[in-house]
């Protein structure tokens, strides 16, 4: 679940989570239970990203 009706508005903080393996990690998921938890309008979005395109991408 990311914020309380799923959904990103203009004032909505988005982060991004690089790794090459992002899809299948967990961080993203205990982050955005996080900031649903504590009222943030805030999301974290992982992106997979290999590591030889990590510095192409940034």
């Amino acid at each position: 679940m990311m914020n309380c009706n799923d959904a990103i508005k203009p004032q909505t903080k988005v982060y991004g989570f690089l790794s090459e393996y992002a899809q299948q990690n967990r961080f993203s998921v205990m982050m955005n239970r996080m900031f649903q938890n504590i009222g943030a309008d805030a999301m974290m979005i992982p992106m997979n990203i290999r590591a030889d395109d990590f510095f192409f991408t940034i």
